[in-house]
């Protein structure tokens, strides 16, 4: 089981930062980026996280369609488009969020059960 780290993000008082606030065993550290650069460190972190997978084996089974209901932090995005990208099994998908950028490359092979679960979420009028 992964220690508990508390993880607080937040807006600085001005706008012009994002604070990254975290402690682990008492201990207390942060840091600020610019919001511009919000998209490549999500980015960056998932990647990183991604490589952890692979060289520890640790992983979480994909999901097929929906994924039940827990109480989890999301960001809403308020734009997305389909995005260029050199690899023709990867669909390239840019969210924004403000002023920044977060691109996101997802397997071909798993659109087809994605547009299988917007279309039954959508379909059905539940909010999932």
């Amino acid at each position: 089981m992964a220690d508990k780290i508390d993880v607080q993000v937040a807006a600085s008082a001005d706008g012009k930062n994002i604070k990254i606030e975290m402690t682990h065993e008492g201990k207390k550290t942060g840091f600020s980026i610019p919001p511009n650069f919000a998209g490549t460190f999500a980015a960056g972190l998932l990647n990183a996280a991604a490589l952890c997978a692979s060289k520890s084996g640790v992983r979480i089974t994909p999901f097929s369609q929906t994924k039940d209901p827990t109480p989890s932090i999301f960001a809403l995005a308020n734009g997305v488009a389909l995005g260029n990208l050199d690899k023709p099994d990867v669909v390239a998908m840019v969210f924004v969020f403000g002023g920044t950028e977060l691109n996101i490359g997802l397997p071909r092979a798993a659109l087809q059960p994605l547009g299988s679960a917007l279309w039954a979420d959508s379909a059905s009028g539940q909010k999932q």
